[in-house]
């Protein structure tokens, strides 16, 4: 490439320039002057070549001056982006630190959760095996729930009364004077009135008021109840409370005083209920046994008689030797005097001698009257069993259907 210098220039444009025959001076000269044109021009252009490449170097340097302020823009960045990652690092290892926490924070709630949730089920579990518990105890007779049902519902057994004790109690009803006493005032309230009649009777809550000039007389009536239609009100209620125990157990919660207190309620219930319960089939049992013993005594009465009168056929048919009404009597006494048994072989002779009637006859006479006495023996417990039974029976009826669950009060003022 060319030089920018001049002289450079002019050098390389003659020693390309080839030589001319014959030319003249002025051609010469007029070559000379064109090339002078020629070279100011180039110088000029040079000049303007140098001025530009000049500017193009102070562009250069203005461009270097920018570059090197990018550079150290580049540089500001770059520490800058070095910081920001520096914080990013901080930032993921905190985070780090919060998940290790969150994630310890969790294991510990989750803790504390199985913590909750297994003493929640060991709550449940013994509150399920209390109730077991006390339901086989109860059922097994090792807990006396009328005792307890006594000391801790003791309005309850004023209301509903204690059916084992009014049992007791209507054993010997119309011994009991305050009964006798009710009955009377009873029947005054209940009597047409008439002109001699001191009392003005009214109604207030259920109880029979009689009213004089000195004296005012509240009756609280007795409660008389349906045994059997009791005890199936009762079998309903125990299976309702045990299936609501039941529930509250599934459902129950740590420290939450209202399913206590409704735990406590269905409890109280279920011994008030319970205790009713067992006592009626107490009496049932009772009853039952009873007539079953009745009837065990009439069975086998009822094969005794019909062995004695088969036996009594079999030996009157042996007998050969009729006898008369009086001979029969003095056998019969004879009998007796033997304390209903037949008499000694001895008194037997004696009594053949006395009749006239063989020996043989008259032991099968006196074993005929022994089958007869035992007969009628029978033949009378017989109708004394189905005599018992039957009052049984009727007495078991009346208490049943007219069964009282509380006893009457009388109040005086």
């Amino acid at each position: 490439m060319a030089s920018n210098n001049p002289e450079n220039i002019a050098n390389e444009v003659f020693d390309n320039t080839p030589e001319i025959e014959d030319k003249s001076i002025e051609n010469e000269e007029s070559e000379n002057g064109k090339s002078e044109s020629e070279n100011g021009e180039l110088e000029s252009e040079n000049g303007e070549s140098e001025s530009e490449n000049g500017e193009s170097e102070s562009e250069n340097g203005e461009s270097e001056s920018e570059n090197n302020k990018l550079e150290n823009e580049n540089n500001e960045l770059e520490s800058e982006n070095g910081e920001l990652k520096s914080e990013n690092r901080e930032l993921e290892s905190e985070n780090g630190e919060l998940e290790s926490e969150n994630g310890e924070l969790e294991n510990e709630l989750m803790k504390q959760e199985n913590e909750k949730n297994s003493t929640l089920n060991v709550a449940k579990n013994n509150a399920i095996n209390a109730v077991n518990t006390l339901l086989e105890n109860i059922n097994n007779g090792l807990i006396n729930i009328n005792s307890l049902f006594a000391k801790k519902n003791k309005k309850l057994n004023k209301v509903n009364g204690n059916i084992h004790d009014m049992i007791l109690y209507q054993d010997k009803l119309y011994e009991d004077e305050k009964y006798l006493e009710y009955l009377n005032y009873l029947k005054l309230f209940y009597e047409l009135d008439n002109k001699k009649s001191i009392y003005k009777k009214s109604y207030e809550d259920n109880k029979l008021v009689l009213t004089s000039k000195d004296k005012r007389i509240v009756i609280t009536p007795s409660i008389v109840i349906d045994l059997d239609n009791y005890k199936n009100y009762l079998e309903k209620e125990i299976h309702n409370i045990l299936f609501n125990i039941l529930q509250l157990i599934e459902n129950y919660t740590m420290n939450n005083q209202t399913q206590k207190d409704e735990f406590n309620k269905y409890k109280n219930s279920y011994i008030l209920f319970k205790a009713q319960l067992n006592d009626i089939e107490e009496i049932e049992k009772n009853y039952f046994e009873k007539i079953l013993k009745f009837k065990e005594e009439i069975a086998k009465l009822e094969i005794e008689l019909n062995s004695l009168k088969e036996d009594r056929i079999n030996i009157y048919s042996k007998i050969n030797s009729k006898i008369t009404n009086e001979t029969k009597e003095k056998l019969i006494i004879s009998f007796k005097d033997a304390n209903n048994k037949i008499p000694t072989s001895e008194t037997i002779k004696q009594l053949s001698t006395n009749t006239q009637i063989p020996i043989e006859d008259i032991e099968l006479w006196l074993q005929w009257i022994e089958k007869s006495y035992l007969y009628l023996n029978g033949e009378q417990k017989y109708s004394q069993f189905i005599k018992e039974q039957y009052i049984e029976e009727e007495n078991f009826k009346n208490l049943t259907k007219n069964f009282i669950l509380s006893k009457p009060n009388i109040e005086f003022s």
